[in-house]
């Protein structure tokens, strides 16, 4: 059976804590994941800077975040750096 966008929010929820509790703060952490968990985790905390628009990344952009015990603040959606040639 298909997990459902509420089961999938709670899964972000203890990931999201779990990276809190097993990090020291100012850590970088790399997490890779499908599109369709990006999107989801945006919406759930970031709804208000996408509107009506989709959240879903383009495939192989970046999506940065700072996340704190405090806060969690979306720096940089659908990032693809230039790569010098």
């Amino acid at each position: 059976m298909a997990e459902d966008v509420n089961d999938l929010g709670v899964r972000i929820e203890k990931a999201v804590d779990q990276l809190l509790l097993e990090n020291c703060m100012d850590s970088r952490i790399l997490v890779v994941t499908h599109g369709a968990y990006i999107e989801t985790l945006l919406l759930k905390y970031f709804k208000s800077n996408f509107g009506s628009s989709r959240a879903f990344p383009d495939n192989g952009s970046i999506t940065i975040t700072n996340l704190t015990n405090d806060d969690f603040k979306l720096l940089k959606f659908n990032f693809v750096p230039e790569i010098a040639e």
